[in-house]
C-alpha cells in the first residue's frame, strides 16, 4: 500500500511539474505578445504623431526657432489650431491602452491605473509654472478652453506617455507579477533617470509649439532656443520617483496608485521650485 501511495504521490508530483512549466510558458508566450503590441502600437503611434504634426515640427525646425512671447503669431501659421489635435492624438493614446490592457494584457492596466492619476495631477505642477513663477506659457494653438486659463487640455493626459515608455523600459518584466516587497536595483533607477531625461529633454526641444519657456527664464541649454536650466533636475529625478511609487503601489488597492501619484506630483513640484531658487531667484524676484 505504501509503495502504491508513493506512485500516487510521484505521478501527482509530476502533474504539477508539467502544470507550472505549462503556465510559465503561456505567461512567456503573453509577454511576449504584450511586447510586440507595445513595441508596434508605439512606432505606429509616433508616425502618426509625427505625420499629423509636421507643420509644426518643421516650423520650429525641431527647436531651433523660437516661438515668440505674442500668442497671435500662432494665429498666422500652421499651428493655430492644433492644440485640439494634440489633444485628440492624446486622447488616442490613452483609448488603446486602455482597451487593450482591460481586454487582454494585465500589465498595460497595471501601469495605466498608476500613470492616469499621475498625469491628472501632474497639471498643478504647469499651472504654477504658468501662473506664479511664470517662467511657461503655452502658446494659443486653438485649444477649446484651457485649465485655469494656463494650461493647455493635453497636458492632462500627455504625462502619461513618457510615463509609460519609463515604465516599459526600465521596469523589470520578470518583477510584474510579484510583491512590491522586491526591491529594484540602483541600475533600474539609475536607468529610469537617464531614460525619463532623454524623454522629458527631448520632448522640451521638439514641443516649442505646445510648451515654451518665457522671458523669465535667463538659464538654459540645448541647442536654438534651448530649455530651462531650472527644469533640469526635476526631470532627471522624475523616472525614479515614477519607477519607485508604480513598484510600491502596484498590487494594493486602487486608491493606492492615487495616493503614489499625488507625492510623485508633490516631490517634483517641490524639485521644480528648488531649481527655480538655485537658478532663476526666487518668483518674486523675477517678476520684480
Amino acid at each position: 500500500m505504501s509503495q502504491l501511495l508513493n506512485i500516487v504521490e510521484l505521478l501527482q508530483s509530476n502533474k504539477d511539474s508539467f502544470g507550472t512549466r505549462n503556465l510559465s510558458r503561456n505567461e512567456s508566450i503573453m509577454s511576449s505578445n504584450e511586447d510586440e503590441f507595445i513595441i508596434r502600437f508605439h512606432a505606429i503611434f509616433s508616425l502618426v504623431a509625427a505625420f499629423v504634426l509636421r507643420e509644426c515640427l518643421q516650423q520650429t525646425h525641431f527647436g531651433a526657432s523660437s516661438i515668440d512671447d505674442d500668442d497671435n503669431n500662432n494665429a498666422n501659421g500652421t499651428c493655430e489650431n492644433i492644440g485640439n489635435t494634440v489633444s485628440l492624438l492624446v486622447l488616442t493614446w490613452h483609448l488603446v491602452i486602455f482597451l487593450r490592457g482591460l481586454l487582454q494584457y494585465p500589465r498595460l492596466m497595471s501601469y495605466y491605473r498608476f500613470l492616469l492619476p499621475l498625469s491628472l495631477m501632474f497639471v498643478f505642477p504647469d499651472w504654477f509654472l504658468v501662473s506664479f513663477a511664470k517662467t511657461l506659457r503655452f502658446p494659443a494653438n486653438g485649444s477649446f478652453f484651457m485649465i485655469g486659463n494656463a494650461v493647455s487640455p493635453c497636458m492632462a493626459g500627455m504625462w502619461s506617455i513618457p510615463g509609460f515608455l519609463i515604465l516599459y523600459m526600465c521596469y523589470p518584466s520578470d518583477d510584474f507579477m510579484k510583491g512590491s516587497e522586491n526591491r529594484l536595483s540602483a541600475f533600474c533607477y539609475a536607468k529610469a533617470a537617464v531614460t525619463g531625461f532623454s524623454i522629458f529633454v527631448m520632448a522640451e526641444q521638439l514641443l516649442p509649439f505646445i510648451w515654451t519657456a518665457t522671458e523669465h527664464v535667463g538659464h538654459r541649454i540645448g541647442w536654438g532656443e534651448g530649455i530651462a536650466t531650472y527644469v533640469v533636475p526635476a526631470e532627471t529625478i522624475l523616472g525614479p520617483i515614477i519607477l519607485y511609487f508604480y513598484h510600491v503601489t502596484k498590487n494594493l488597492d486602487w486608491y493606492q496608485p492615487i495616493i503614489g501619484a499625488g507625492i510623485s506630483m508633490l516631490i517634483y513640484t517641490g524639485a521644480l521650485s528648488i531649481g527655480l531658487l538655485i537658478f532663476e531667484g526666487s518668483p518674486r524676484s523675477m517678476l520684480s
